[in-house]
């Protein structure tokens, strides 16, 4: 349950970015990273994205959700254009790496990014349009929520599996095995499995390593405990294991996100947005 919003929104997502933009790269030439941001699309063009390594085709009406700090690339079939928002966000209602395929409704979903961006341009002249804009992205998040629950899967198979991302999620230090989470929720390991990955796109473990990578990154930033010892209450003891993971997640050491989370340093042929 989210608490009331206040008049500032300050419970709702902020807006750095938002609009229609035009996008034309082939063979993954250019990478994208906003250290600020989750990066909200609806895609107008074919060809596949890829999202901290994890990669999915695109065709229009297909949404996804890029995450704070992650890397994303593209080869595209064809120029395109694309609708985009970039928004720091409280806990919400959908997983973050997202896809989903919105089909007849992304007619639906562009109308509403229409009106974030006319109400994020508003909110220069008037907080009140931020606070509405902010609203705005929330009610879309809900609803691609609600939309990814019943393309995916449904009734109590699409239960287990938010169940078990929910327990990752809340307990992202804990060893969770796959088999351990199936009994847990009661269906097969197999079956499990190959559900998680249609729902997340990523397998079980790459989700567990990337919710503890996620929280080192908090950790990181808020406080100043010894790397170490995140290391430690992220579940990864070994420091030199830790470093090679996060890494591989957020593609920068530990070190780089020490303290304010915008210093994230973008590397070679990365696009790093100023949001």
């Amino acid at each position: 349950m989210f608490p009331p919003v206040g008049i500032d929104g300050s419970v709702l997502p902020q807006i750095y970015t938002a609009g229609r933009f035009p996008l034309d790269v082939r063979a993954w030439s250019v990478e994208y990273c906003n250290p600020n941001a989750h990066a909200l699309h609806i895609h107008g063009y074919r060809g596949r994205m890829r999202s901290n390594g994890v990669e999915a085709p695109l065709s229009s009406g297909i949404a996804t959700i890029s995450p704070q700090a992650g890397r994303t690339s593209y080869d595209q079939a064809e120029a395109g254009w694309h609708w985009c928002t970039h928004f720091r966000s409280p806990p919400g209602p959908l997983a973050i790496p997202a896809w989903v395929d919105l089909g007849p409704e992304a007619a639906y979903a562009r109308e509403r990014m229409a009106r974030i961006t006319a109400l994020h341009d508003e909110s220069r002249r008037s907080p009140a349009a931020g606070v509405a804009a902010g609203a705005a992205v929330l009610e879309l998040l809900a609803w691609l929520a609600l939309r990814s629950a019943r393309h995916h899967d449904g009734g109590r198979g699409a239960a287990a599996v938010e169940k078990v991302a929910a327990l990752l999620r809340e307990q992202p230090d804990r060893d969770w095995r796959t088999p351990a989470l199936a009994k847990r929720v009661g269906v097969s390991v197999n079956w499990l499995a190959s559900r998680f990955r249609a729902r997340f796109g990523m397998t079980i473990d790459r989700y567990r390593l990337t919710q503890r990578v996620e929280l080192a990154r908090l950790l990181l930033g808020s406080t100043a405990l010894p790397v170490a010892e995140i290391g430690a209450k992220v579940g990864l003891p070994d420091a030199q294991h830790f470093n090679k993971v996060f890494r591989a997640i957020l593609g920068v050491p530990p070190s780089a996100c020490r303290g304010d989370l915008a210093r994230i340093p973008s590397t070679r042929r990365v696009i790093t947005h100023p949001d």
